[in-house]
């Protein structure tokens, strides 16, 4: 019980950081206060890990936030392999032919912006959801427990954001037992960074986030609902493929 309290107090704690910062970014100006609220809610969610590890007697590298030899390895792979989780939910829709891509307007300056966020949202997140909480989780409870439990805060923080119940149980619900399990099987957060990163990068470009990326897309008429399932229904497919995926090669890894 006392491990689950410390680890609500801490999420909570989170809330509290993300929070101030993004009032505290808002009065320095919008051009960059989304930017600026996530770096600096990023920078004191490392020192709330560094001090409730520090209160369980764990090290940082067992947190899985302290870089190794193999994190950039580690992170590239996720991040290709996330890039490729979201080429397939449009690319099956368009070969169904419910929906089409529109190209925007190409600006540099602004699609590096959106990566810069995307990298700094994942940054945070992998931080709060898959460092000190999950682990502290999985070394008292088990690695399925754990997984359950910071999937439900996720999705709650999904909802919590203004997604419907619906995406945020079964797109964020998935999202969040992927991203674990690559945090508990990679022992860090460098994998489930690289994929949680591309996956939110490639849905901005393709349109997929609701305001246009570097596409937008149009949805055939009448498929509005069934497009929404589909998609769905690939990126579960997805992401157990590389669940799958990450269990193949860390068994092959302990073998050889």
């Amino acid at each position: 019980m006392k491990v689950i309290l410390q680890t609500l107090l801490f999420y909570v704690l989170t809330v509290c950081v993300f929070i101030l910062s993004d009032l505290w970014a808002k009065g320095l100006g919008e051009k960059y206060a989304s930017h600026i609220a996530m770096a600096t809610a990023a920078l004191f969610t490392f020192l709330l890990v560094i001090i409730f590890c520090k209160l369980r007697a764990m090290p940082l590298t067992e947190a899985g936030t302290i870089p190794d030899k193999g994190s950039p390895g580690r992170i590239i792979t996720g991040f290709l392999a996330g890039l490729l989780m979201s080429c397939l939910q449009p690319g099956i829709l368009m070969i169904m032919g419910y929906v089409k891509l529109q190209f925007n307007a190409f600006d540099p300056h602004v699609i590096g912006l959106h990566m810069l966020l995307f990298t700094l949202i994942s940054c945070r997140e992998e931080l709060v959801f898959r460092s000190y909480a999950l682990r502290s989780l999985a070394d008292r409870f088990g690695a399925g427990s754990a997984q359950l439990f910071i999937a439900a805060l996720f999705v709650f923080e999904h909802i919590w954001g203004g997604m419907n119940w619906w995406m945020a149980l079964i797109g964020s619900g998935t999202g969040a037992l992927l991203f674990g399990y690559a945090a508990l099987k990679s022992k860090g957060i460098g994998l489930p960074l690289g994929l949680h990163t591309a996956w939110n990068m490639g849905q901005w470009c393709w349109g997929g986030k609701g305001d246009a990326g570097i596409f937008t897309q149009r949805i055939t008429a009448g498929r509005e609902a069934l497009s929404e399932v589909i998609g769905l229904s690939v990126f579960v497919g997805a992401a157990l493929f590389a669940g799958l995926a990450i269990a193949y090669y860390y068994k092959r890894s302990v073998q050889s």
